[in-house]
Formats: C-alpha cells, structure tokens, sequence
C-alpha cells in the first residue's frame, strides 16, 4: 500500500485512530450493553490466545537458545535451559485438571534445580516412593506448596538452608505430600530446627 507524497504516514495512523475512537464512543452512547458483550467476548478470545500461544512461544524459543548454547560448547548454561524448559513445559499442562504424582515431581524438581542455582546455598531433597507415582492429584498444587515453604522457611535466611519434599500414603486412596524448609544450626537437635513450614494439601 503507498501513501501519496506529501502525506506522512503518521497522519494517515492518527487520522485512522480518531476515526475508531469516534466510532467506539458512538456505539458505546447508542448500544453500551451490545458494546461491552462485544468488548468482553474478544477480551475472553484474547485470554484464551495468549494462554495457548505464549507459552509454547516460550519454552520454544527456549529451548532453541540452549541448544544454541550446547553447540557452542556451553554445557552449564544449555543445562540451566534445559531444566527451565522442562518446568516450562510441565506447567503449560490447562488440558486436565489432575495429573499424576509424578508429573508434578517432575515440575517440582526443574523448579528447585533452577532454585539451587540462583541460590548456591539452598540444597533440595525429593523423597517419594515410586509406588505413589501413579497417584492422582490437583493440576500444578505443589509447586505454590514448595514455593511457600521456601517463602516462610528460608527467605529471610537469605535461602541458605535446606527444602525437602515429601509424600506419604496415609488411607486406603489418601495421600499427603509435606514440603519443610529450614537451616540448620550449630548444636540444634533436629526437633529445634526440623519444621518452619508445613503445608498438607
């Protein structure tokens, strides 16, 4: 499309922005109901969109730049990628609203490698017999649970202490999954230091 000379495109771009606004207060004067039905249905179409494309854009790209980094022989920072890709990955799971156990260690485990990364002194433990694997809960619960724990056990310690996740069977179909954060001190007994935080979904 050419613009004639003499005419700044720019002018054509406002001239077209006045034009929509007028419109859009014009509807909203003569039909505001139809208009904000309108409005919310697009702003509805747009969520969903974005939720759908954004992510995979994401860990996409992601996961090029670490295969970009290995070929270029930068093994520590294609790994970090790796695991940010994969925490990526799992979390993007909106298609289902429960999931196995150990889909969500798998999330829960390239969360805390990152972690443990950004913060040398936070050493992680996972400790889940693989027989609860194949137990069924909520889509992405246990990652707001470690977070917490880490948020109320370690954060004003400068995340310089220890997180361990844990599940254990407690009925015949009931499960309890414990995630503490605590740093330890010289001279405690683990009942002193053991619990700062504790969360049983």
């Amino acid at each position: 499309m050419s613009v004639a000379q003499g005419f700044p495109p720019t002018w054509l771009i406002s001239g077209m922005g006045i034009t929509l606004m007028t419109l859009a207060f014009y509807l909203t004067l003569e039909n505001p109901d139809i208009l904000r039905s309108e409005l919310t249905e697009q702003k509805m179409s747009m969520l969903y969109l974005k939720s759908q494309v954004n992510p995979h854009f994401l860990y996409n790209t992601l996961d090029t730049i670490r295969i970009q980094a290995q070929l270029n022989g930068d093994e520590k920072v294609a790994q970090l990628l790796m695991r940010l890709v994969s925490f990526f990955r799992h979390s993007v799971k909106v298609d289902r609203s429960m999931v196995t156990l150990d889909e969500e260690l798998e999330l829960i485990e390239a969360y805390l490698d990152l972690m443990c990364v950004r913060y040398p002194k936070l050493k992680c433990n996972v400790d889940v017999a693989s027989e609860l694997y194949d137990a069924q809960v909520p889509n992405f619960i246990l990652q707001p649970l470690v977070e917490n724990s880490l948020l109320h056990g370690l954060k004003n310690k400068g995340y310089c202490g220890e997180l361990h996740v844990s599940a254990e069977k407690s009925g015949y179909a009931d499960y309890r999954v414990f995630a503490k954060a605590f740093k330890k001190a010289e001279g405690a007994t683990p009942s002193q230091y053991r619990r700062n935080f504790e969360v049983q979904p």
